[in-house]
C-alpha cells in the first residue's frame, strides 16, 4: 500500500506541476500499479512489450490484472509474434496493440563489400549473450562440419556470459579451439561487423527480435538465424537473409555452406536485406513511428 500510495503522490506531481499527459510503463509492476491512476488523471498510457510471452506473464498471478488494465492503455510491442502471443494467450484485444519495429542508425551500420570472393576466407560472426537460450553451442557443432568442406573457416563470437566456459570446453573438445576467436563485451559492435563475411544468430528460445541481425543486414552481411519469435518477421528466407531450424546444427552448417557456395545468389539477398532495413529498420521511421502514435 505505501508502494502505491507514494506512486499516486508521484503521478499527481508530474500531471500537474510537470505538464505531463503521457505515461510510458516498461516493468509489470509499473503496469499493475500506475495504470489506472495515470488514467483517472487524465493521462495516455502506454506499455512496452520486447519481449516474448512465457511463464514470467503466461502463469502469473496477476495475468488477470495485466488483461483488465490492458483495455485503458496502448500496447507497444516490438514484433508481431508478441502481438499474437498476447491476444492468444493472454486475451488481450487486438486493437490494443501496436507493433512498432525496433530501429538503428543507418549512418553507424553501412554496407560494405565482400572481401572474401576472391581469396580463401569465411569468417562466420555471431553477437550475442553466451546464455543457453542463444545456441551457441550448436553453432560451433556447425562450424566443425562446415570446417570439412571450407578447412580456413572462422568463428569469431562477440559476448559475455554464464555458458562461456562451457562453450569453450565444446570448442575444445571439438579441436576447434584455434579457429574460433572469444572476443567478449564489446562496446562499438559496428567495427567488429567489418570483420565477418557472414552472420549467424542460432537462438533456440526466447528471440523476440534480433536487432543484431537487422545491424549485420544493414552492413551488408548476409544473415542466418533460426527460425523462431520474431526472426522471420526480419529475415524472408532465401530472399533476406536465411532460417534454420533450432538446436538444428546440421542444417545451420547447411545453410552457412549455402551462402558461401552460391556468390550470386548471397549478392542479391544481401542487396534486398539492406533495402529492408532501410524500408523497415531504420532509427527515422522507429522514431516517426512513437511521435504518431504518442500525437493522437
Amino acid at each position: 500500500p505505501f508502494v502505491f500510495i507514494k506512486l499516486c503522490f508521484i503521478l499527481l506531481y508530474y500531471r500537474f506541476w510537470q505538464k505531463v499527459t503521457i505515461l510510458y510503463c516498461l516493468s509489470l509492476t509499473e503496469k499493475i500499479l500506475a495504470t489506472l491512476p495515470a488514467r483517472i488523471l487524465g493521462m495516455k498510457v502506454f506499455w512496452l512489450e520486447h519481449v516474448t510471452v512465457e511463464r514470467w506473464l503466461s502463469k502469473n498471478p496477476l495475468k488477470i490484472f495485466y488483461r483488465l488494465f490492458s483495455q485503458l492503455t496502448t500496447i507497444i510491442v516490438i514484433s508481431k509474434v508478441i502481438k499474437d502471443q498476447l491476444q492468444e494467450m493472454i486475451g488481450v484485444k487486438g486493437n490494443d496493440i501496436i507493433v512498432i519495429y525496433n530501429g538503428i542508425d543507418l549512418q553507424k551500420f553501412r554496407m560494405r563489400k565482400y572481401r572474401w570472393e576472391k581469396v580463401a576466407r569465411y569468417n562466420i560472426g555471431c553477437v550475442a549473450r553466451l546464455e543457453k537460450e542463444k545456441g551457441i553451442e550448436f553453432l560451433i557443432q556447425a562450424i566443425k562440419i562446415v570446417r570439412e568442406f571450407i578447412p580456413f573457416v572462422r568463428l569469431i563470437i562477440v559476448g559475455e556470459g554464464q555458458e562461456r566456459k562451457k562453450l569453450v570446453w565444446l570448442s575444445e573438445r571439438l579441436g576447434l579451439k584455434e579457429i574460433i576467436q572469444w572476443v567478449g563485451y564489446q562496446k562499438e559492435i559496428e567495427k567488429w561487423y567489418s570483420y565477418f563475411d557472414a552472420y549467424a544468430l542460432p537462438s533456440v528460445k526466447r528471440e523476440s527480435f534480433g536487432i543484431t541481425l537487422v545491424e549485420a543486414m544493414a552492413s551488408g552481411i548476409p544473415v542466418i538465424a533460426s527460425e523462431i519469435g520474431g526472426t522471420p518477421e526480419i529475415i524472408d528466407h532465401k530472399k533476406t537473409g536465411l532460417l534454420a531450424k533450432p538446436g538444428d546444427s546440421q542444417d545451420l552448417a547447411d545453410q552457412l555452406l549455402y551462402l558461401f557456395n552460391n556468390r550470386s545468389e548471397t549478392k542479391e539477398i544481401v542487396r534486398k536485406a539492406r533495402q529492408k532495413v532501410e524500408e523497415m529498420f531504420s532509427l527515422e521511421r522507429m522514431i516517426r513511428d512513437f511521435y504518431l502514435l504518442f500525437r493522437k
